[in-house]
C-alpha cells in the first residue's frame, strides 16, 4: 500500500507485535497510528465504535460488517492483500486422497455451520480448491518474491 501511495516502504517504522490483539491495544493507547489486520481481529472494537476501518485491501467492496468501507483501489491505490488460509497435503498424496479432501473441503465450505462461523467472525467466503488454489498459492509466492526483491529485502 505504501508503495502504491508513492511512499518508500523502507522509510516506514515497523513495530512488531505478537498478534492483532497486542497491536489493537497499542493503537487504542496511542502508541501507533494505524495497523493492518483482518476483520476478526478488530470486530469487537469496530462494533464498539472504537475503530474506524480506513480501507479494505480487496478487489471488490466487502459486505457484512465491512459494508460501505471503500477499497484501497477505490481510493486510488492499486493495492490488494488477501489474508488466506489453506489446507495442504504431502507432495506424494495419491490422486484419490487429494480428490477426497478437495471434495470434503468444498462440502465443508458450503455447509450452514461454516457460513455461521464466517458470519460470526465478520469474514467473507472466498473458496479456492484443488488446482485453482494451487495456482493461486504459486502466484502469491511469485508476487511476494518479486515485491521483496523490489524492496531490496532479498536478492
Amino acid at each position: 500500500l505504501a508503495q502504491a501511495a508513492g511512499i518508500d516502504p523502507l522509510t516506514l517504522k515497523y513495530t512488531p507485535f505478537d498478534g492483532g490483539g497486542e497491536a489493537m491495544t497499542a493503537m487504542l493507547g496511542g502508541f501507533i497510528d494505524v495497523f493492518p489486520g483482518d476483520v476478526s481481529e478488530v470486530l469487537g472494537q469496530l462494533e464498539a465504535g472504537e475503530v474506524r476501518v480506513l480501507a479494505t485491501l480487496t478487489d471488490e467492496p466487502m459486505g457484512g460488517k465491512l459494508e460501505g468501507v471503500p477499497t484501497a483501489k477505490e481510493q486510488g491505490y492499486d493495492a490488494e492483500w488477501i489474508v488466506f488460509r489453506g489446507f495442504y497435503g504431502p507432495g506424494g498424496m495419491s490422486d484419490d486422497a487429494y480428490n477426497y479432501w478437495v471434495d470434503a473441503l468444498g462440502q465443508m465450505a458450503d455447509s450452514p455451520e461454516w457460513q455461521e462461523q464466517l458470519q460470526q467472525g465478520g469474514l467473507e467466503k472466498i473458496v479456492r480448491l484443488g488446482p485453482d488454489f494451487d495456482a493461486f498459492v504459486r502466484t502469491q509466492i511469485t508476487n511476494f518474491r518479486q515485491l521483496s526483491q523490489d524492496l531490496g529485502l532479498i536478492e
